[in-house]
């Protein structure tokens, strides 16, 4: 996306903050069961990815590269990584925000493109202290809850044979690029 795209979408979000709880509430459910599957290994991870992005410059996403097309793979799949340890917290760290600044802290607030490299730094190392307390209580939401991840699971399957009709198409059958005339 191009940056002005993404201030767009964080500015409309800083304007309306029920859809940012619409929002959140939507990557709580979701993760709460990445925190159960994979929160040992973010907790694990956290200090490392603290030191690297403290101390490296430009070891973390940033706003002013964005759309990030001519990234290589390595970089690419490290920005990926990092971005989803972060988002682990995200969840969290929003709420408790919310809460303490009576609805003031935004979802740009904690994404990593918008931090420094010592915020994110502090970041990732306040998710080395949070993630211990977050898994056990996921892994308690996961199982108390499992029925919904079922249904939720089955139906994003679901969606995705719908979706998938089996033809190959083209672009210009699907619309993505004008039909050339025939002559």
């Amino acid at each position: 996306m191009e940056p002005k795209c993404v201030e767009a979408f964080f500015d409309h979000l800083e304007n309306n903050n029920s859809l940012e709880w619409s929002i959140w509430l939507d990557e709580f459910f979701a993760n709460q069961l990445m925190t159960a599957l994979f929160g040992i290994k973010v907790f694990l991870e956290a200090p490392f990815i603290a030191i690297i992005v403290t101390l490296i410059p430009g070891a973390k996403p940033d706003i002013k590269d964005a759309p990030w097309e001519n990234v290589g793979l390595f970089t690419g799949i490290w920005y990926w990584w990092i971005s989803s340890n972060a988002w682990m917290m995200q969840t969290h760290a929003f709420f408790w925000t919310q809460l303490f600044t009576w609805g003031k802290s935004n979802l740009r607030d904690f994404q990593l493109i918008y931090m420094t490299n010592w915020e994110a730094g502090i970041y990732f190392f306040t998710e080395f202290l949070i993630m211990p307390i977050t898994v056990p209580a996921a892994v308690l939401w996961v199982c108390w809850t499992w029925w919904m991840y079922a249904i939720w699971i089955f139906y994003e399957i679901f969606l995705m044979f719908v979706e998938f009709d089996f033809e190959e198409r083209t672009e210009e059958d699907l619309g993505l690029k004008d039909k050339k005339p025939r002559h």
